[in-house]
Parts: structure tokens; C-alpha cells; sequence
């Protein structure tokens, strides 16, 4: 029993920063505006949250600093879409190498640590006990002691959820995704809509981030974002774009890695056990084309379509 309690408070701990990026990462998705730079903003909010948080002394002002951080780097993202055409996929591919290679300068240059800083004196954010939660069995004591940015991100999907299945901006954003041309003559801004939708994916890639450096270990290490923002975009190209199934797909990515962790401990190879969320990742979308093939390609196309594949 105790052995499942601590299992599933590392699952819910490593799945936060994949659900917290992939639910903004969706509204990308959906609009078609694929945001495959969620992994270089990943890492730009988790070097600057822990530098600006260091030097505040507040880890809250860290986490702002550090989504901050993340949305500026959507935005001039979307200004590279969107006034300079640059192809989305090779600009989001661009944008992580410039990510990893300044976060490492400035890692050298500021900390003289080319690999780890871990400043003494580094606030995180608190955690959340609950007392009436360790009466519920099993769940319940795991939990308790969540960083609050788990129950945050929690909160963040029924409201992300909401805003893009009942407002008008949501139906904005699916108009902008299903047909483009058809939105503009309804009158909809999408060019306005898309960029949009990069900076949501941008904020909540600066949550999952932060989560990385300021939630518990106070610390960071030159690329240890570890391809999460890739997952996350798993994730939503799994989910169809949908708040949903996205952050289903996300959980089961985190838990995947959560179980990682845990067979630690097992004395398994610890190569095989790094594989385990990019296994879970890759079946996740093998399932997902074979899924697709079944329904046939007419209805295949009438329905979502991941926007990194051309509808033409």
C-alpha cells in the first residue's frame, strides 16, 4: 500500500510540468499554429525562474519571471510565423537550439557552471498539505505535499477546458483551425486568433518550466526540460487538439516517467528505464495513426487533422 502511495505521488509529480505545458499547447494545436518550440520556452522559464527567484528572494516572483520569460519567447515566435513567414517547424526547431545553447552561455558566463547551479539560499515554491486529505486511502497521501503548482495546473484544464468549448474565443480558435479562409470572411482576426494561441502555449510552457527549477529542487541543470515540451506536443496531437484528451494523454506520459523513477529502485538497467516516457510516447501515437487508418481516410480527413500535416 505504502509502496502505491509513493509511486503515484512521483507519478502526479512528473506528470505536472507535461500536462501544464501540453493544455496550452493544445489551443496552439487546435488553431493549427503547432508549436514545437514548447521545449526551448520550457527551458527559458526554467533558467530565468530560478535566476530572477534567486535574486528576489521570492519564488513567486521567480514564477512570474520565468512565465514572463516564456511568453516573450512565444511572442517573438509568433512574430517569425507570422511577419517574417518563417516555417513554423523549422522556427520552433530553431528556437529550442537557441534556447539550449543560451541557457548553457549564460549558465557559464553569470554562474561559471557549465553543467549545474544550485544557489544556497534558493526559495521554491510551498507545497500543499491538506490534514483531511491522509483520511483518504491511497490517493489521498499522495497528494498531500504536492507542489502548489500541481493543484494549479489542475485547476488551469477545467478552466482552459471551459474557455475553449463554451466562449467565443474558443469557437474562435477551432474556426481558425478547421477552416482559416472561412473564419476570415465570418469576420474572425485570424492571424490575431493563431498568435494568440502561441503566446496561451507559452504561458503554460512557463508554468511547466518553472515547475522544473523552483518547485522542489531549488536547482538548474543544463537541459533539463529532457524533451518534456516534446512530449507535451505528443500529447496534444494525441488528445486531437482537445483540453480533454490532452491532458489524459499527458498524465499518462508523466505516469510512464513517474514509473521510471520508481523501478529505480528495482536495479533495472537505468538505460531501459530512461526509455519508458519516449516508449509511452511513441505507442501513444502509434495507437493514434492506427486508430485513424480505421476510421478511413475520408472521414480521417473531415475530422481533426494534427496541424503539422498539411491539409492541402
Amino acid at each position: 500500500m505504502r509502496e502505491l502511495e509513493l509511486f503515484l505521488a512521483t507519478a502526479l509529480g512528473t506528470m505536472t510540468p507535461i500536462l501544464a505545458t501540453a493544455i496550452g499547447g493544445a489551443y496552439a494545436e487546435k488553431s493549427r499554429t503547432t508549436n514545437i518550440g514548447m521545449e526551448g520556452m520550457m527551458l527559458i522559464s526554467a533558467f530565468f525562474s530560478m535566476v530572477i527567484g534567486f535574486q528576489a528572494k521570492s519564488a513567486w516572483i521567480g514564477l512570474l519571471g520565468g512565465i514572463g520569460c516564456s511568453v516573450l519567447v512565444a511572442f517573438i515566435f509568433a512574430l517569425m510565423v507570422f511577419r517574417l513567414d518563417c516555417d513554423k517547424i523549422i522556427g520552433g526547431i530553431g528556437l529550442n537550439l537557441f534556447a539550449s545553447g543560451l541557457t548553457l552561455l549564460l549558465m557559464t558566463v553569470w554562474f561559471n557552471e557549465p553543467g549545474t547551479y544550485k544557489p544556497k539560499g534558493m526559495p521554491t515554491l510551498p507545497t500543499v498539505e491538506i490534514p483531511l486529505l491522509e483520511k483518504i486511502p491511497i490517493i489521498g497521501p499522495a497528494l498531500n505535499g504536492q507542489s502548489i503548482l500541481f493543484f494549479i495546473t489542475i485547476v488551469l484544464v477545467f478552466i482552459f477546458r471551459y474557455v475553449m468549448e463554451k466562449t467565443r474565443y474558443g469557437y474562435w480558435v477551432r474556426a481558425v483551425g478547421e477552416n482559416e479562409d472561412a473564419a476570415i470572411a465570418a469576420g474572425i482576426p485570424a492571424v490575431k486568433v493563431r498568435i494568440s494561441t502561441l503566446l496561451i502555449s507559452g504561458f503554460t510552457a512557463g508554468i511547466g518550466g518553472a515547475f522544473l527549477s523552483i518547485s522542489t529542487l531549488g536547482l538548474y541543470s543544463h537541459n533539463m526540460t529532457s524533451d518534456r515540451g516534446f512530449i507535451a506536443l505528443a500529447a496534444t496531437i494525441f488528445g486531437n487538439g482537445r483540453i480533454g484528451g490532452t491532458a489524459i494523454a499527458a498524465m499518462i506520459f508523466g505516469t510512464a516517467e513517474g514509473a521510471a523513477i520508481r523501478l529505480q529502485s528495482e536495479n533495472m538497467p537505468i538505460q531501459i528505464l530512461n526509455m519508458l516516457p519516449y516508449v509511452a510516447t511513441i505507442a501513444a501515437l502509434v495507437i493514434y495513426g492506427l486508430r485513424k487508418k480505421r476510421k478511413g481516410e475520408k472521414e480521417d480527413l473531415e475530422s481533426y487533422v494534427p496541424s503539422i500535416v498539411p491539409k492541402d
